[in-house]
């Protein structure tokens, strides 16, 4: 839907001076923990609805969230939610926006800007990572009607939302779920029934191997994976398609089985990386920003993804980090130092990486559900956001 299929009977309103936005503040991540401290909400936590890192520093307590406000990620797929997670601080690219007035009702702002987010996100150029500005925000413009046929509009589609909820309480479980198995799984020394060791993760993965393309013709089909195909949670979610001749330069390369680990910020940050599975004659190119590990022999792939994927790696990731601001990326030398703990045999890691497998096809399945729900939500949005169906209030008595 887009903003031309908004009647123009409508009165339509810049938002700007109507809503007060709070961006986030860029707290130190020398302080930041996987268990201590207060809560704080990352943009990777917007669609979990859950924080899963905390700050051990000093803060400015006007940069708590509580439960109900509308939070927006300026990086990305710019999501945008009512946050249902526990009172937490607001980091750096994410905006809180609230209502001020009586001109616009706070959730109905919420519903449209839903749409209008989608829309510039559909727009926008795809970079190494789309960005938002409080600007592109405020200047959106959105129909006016009365207030109270906002109330009852945010009230319907309030009521759906509450199905959307609890499919997405789900998914925020079996996520939960996951990392508490990956921390007791992995991070965890000693864990009697899989005899772990440790050493540094290049023990067990090739980091940044070379990629065999000798037998590829220019019109060989091969897969494509850029940053915005992976998403936040690790999961390959687009593969494109391409003739070699087009990729066969200034790209990265993997093959089947290897994990991408993204290594730019805000991307790592995020959670940004996969499981390369699937590829057209088993080959890959993708976005410079990936980092590749492959498995060594007799080494489990899906277990070198999984512990990519945990907490404690990615916030020690992020510690190491270098360049200059908004460029800082992970560098090779990380993986060559960074101690993981893992069973020695191939057996044991499969045996890791199939628990953890299990929780993720859960996740798939709640996924699938729940983007049904949200094609029907849409449908929905658009018939009453656009005028399309009318909505009235009955006066009292």
């Amino acid at each position: 839907m887009s903003s031309e299929e908004i009647p123009e009977e409508l009165n339509h309103e810049i938002i700007g001076p109507h809503i007060d936005v709070l961006p986030g503040y860029p707290f130190n991540s020398k302080e930041f923990s996987i268990e201590d401290g207060f809560p704080l909400i990352r943009i990777r936590d917007l669609i979990l609805q859950a924080v899963q890192t905390y700050y051990k520093g000093k803060y400015n307590e006007s940069f708590i969230i509580e439960k109900e406000d509308i939070l927006i990620g300026m990086d990305g797929d710019f999501n945008i939610v009512i946050w249902k997670g526990p009172k937490a601080l607001l980091n750096q690219r994410l905006v809180r926006i609230k209502s001020k007035d009586k001109i616009f009702h706070e959730t109905y702002i919420f519903h449209h800007l839903s749409l209008k987010l989608k829309e510039i996100n559909d727009i926008t150029p795809q970079t190494t990572v789309k960005h938002l500005s409080i600007k592109d925000i405020t200047a959106i413009s959105l129909p006016c009607p009365d207030y109270e046929v906002q109330e009852k509009i945010a009230a319907i589609l309030m009521s759906v939302d509450s199905t959307i909820e609890k499919t997405k309480g789900i998914i925020e479980k079996y996520q939960m779920m996951k990392q508490g198995m990956m921390h007791d799984l992995i991070v965890e020394k000693g864990n009697y029934k899989f005899d772990m060791i440790s050493g540094p993760l290049s023990d067990i993965a090739q980091i940044n191997p070379t990629t065999k393309i000798s037998h590829l013709k220019d019109n060989t089909i091969v897969s494509f994976i850029s940053m915005a195909d992976v998403s936040d949670q690790g999961r390959i979610i687009n593969r494109q398609i391409q003739p070699f001749k087009n990729v066969k330069s200034g790209f990265t390369r993997f093959q089947e089985n290897d994990v991408l680990f993204a290594k730019i910020t805000p991307c790592m940050e995020n959670g940004k990386g996969g499981y390369a599975t699937n590829l057209r004659n088993l080959i890959g190119f993708g976005s410079t920003e990936f980092h590749i590990l492959r498995a060594k022999e007799n080494k489990s792939p899906k277990f070198i993804y999984y512990c990519t994927m945990t907490n404690s790696l990615r916030l020690k990731a992020e510690s190491k980090m270098s360049g200059s601001a908004g460029q800082q990326r992970v560098p090779t030398s990380f993986f060559e130092g960074h101690e993981i703990n893992y069973p020695e045999t191939y057996e044991k890691q499969e045996e890791i990486a199939t628990i953890l497998t299990s929780i993720d096809n859960k996740i798939e399945s709640e996924q699938a559900y729940l983007t049904k729900l949200i094609k029907l939500k849409s449908g929905l949005m658009q018939d009453l956001l656009t005028g399309k169906v009318p909505v009235t209030v009955k006066e009292a008595g």
